[in-house]
């Protein structure tokens, strides 16, 4: 049986979620003059390595989980920002390569998208903390795009390899090969930003989001793995539940601000709609086009460790 994430989000308590108008993901555009630009870049702090990361099965996604010791050595900040700290990452994906990405680019889905959850580490102790509040999280969004005549990415493979000893819901192992979490994000670090939202239950709208122009290329095979795992807690199970689609619709935009970043020296980014990206989404709920905005947005960008709810 696949997964089905309006199926999920009423097995996972959807009736939290908070009535107001931030709400995560939505629809993007590579070009809109109503976009507010920004000339500071993201800076990011991330250890050259890292070994034996865990990675686990939430029965929802893959985690990979960054110690206490390790999150207290990274940080992202930039733009008046305070400094986060990373704590986990996570992916979200669909039944096809066709859709998988929570965020859309030009009304087109990414095969899938990597969230890099990083909490405030100036004024909160604790991701739980964190979460609750305005300034608490920052999300680095990085698109994944699988095509059949991708070569595996070989980064990504160190995680794609352990999926096998995570099947089911709360399963977990180590990941032997050391880690460069630098390596999982595109070399151009052009980006979107804005203030959303948490994108599972309890919805909660703390969360600056960074998301990245480029993504990075994988192969088709490598994103077919994660479907594979399961959200059952038990092999044995009548029903088996394949994680086959875990990402939610884009929501209105409803007046915010998008920050957009363009690297001085980057190549310019290519809209996925003239080849890049995969699937035109027929949600109109969030078109970028309404980019028109009322307050601006201080580019937030920081860093985590605790652990926290998946975006």
């Amino acid at each position: 049986m696949l997964y089905n994430q309006d199926r999920h989000l009423k097995e996972e308590q959807a009736k939290q979620v908070a009535p107001n108008m931030k709400q995560s993901p939505i629809s993007l555009m590579t070009i809109n003059p109503a976009y507010e630009p920004q000339s500071k870049p993201l800076i990011l702090e991330y250890p050259t390595t890292v070994e034996n990361l865990r990675i686990s099965n939430t029965g929802f996604s893959w985690e990979v989980k960054i110690p206490y010791q390790i999150s207290m050595t990274t940080a992202l900040y930039g733009a008046h920002l305070h400094r986060y700290r990373l704590d986990q990452f996570h992916c979200h994906w669909g039944s096809s390569e066709q859709q998988g990405s929570e965020h859309t680019v030009d009304g087109v889905y990414y095969s899938a998208e990597m969230h890099f959850v990083h909490y405030n580490m100036e004024r909160y102790h604790t991701m739980s903390k964190a979460a609750r509040h305005p300034d608490g999280l920052v999300v680095l969004a990085v698109f994944l795009d699988a095509q059949p005549n991708h070569h595996n990415h070989a980064e990504l493979d160190k995680i794609v390899s352990n999926l096998k000893l995570i099947p089911l819901k709360g399963d977990h192992a180590i990941i032997k090969q050391a880690v460069r979490i630098e390596n999982l994000l595109p070399a151009n670090r052009s980006y979107w930003s804005y203030q959303g939202s948490l994108t599972t239950p309890p919805y909660l709208e703390s969360v600056t989001w960074f998301v990245l122009k480029q993504p990075i290329k994988c192969s088709t095979n490598q994103i077919e793995r994660f479907r594979a795992l399961k959200s059952n807690l038990r092999s044995d199970d009548e029903e088996q539940v394949f994680i086959r689609s875990n990402f939610r619709k884009t929501q209105p935009l409803n007046g915010r601000t998008i920050i957009s970043y363009d690297e001085p020296n980057g190549a310019p980014i290519k809209s996925p709609a003239s080849g890049g990206g995969v699937h035109y989404s027929n949600s109109s709920s969030s078109s970028a086009s309404s980019a028109t905005s009322s307050a601006s947005l201080n580019s937030a960008s920081a860093r985590q460790s605790s652990s926290a709810s998946h975006h």
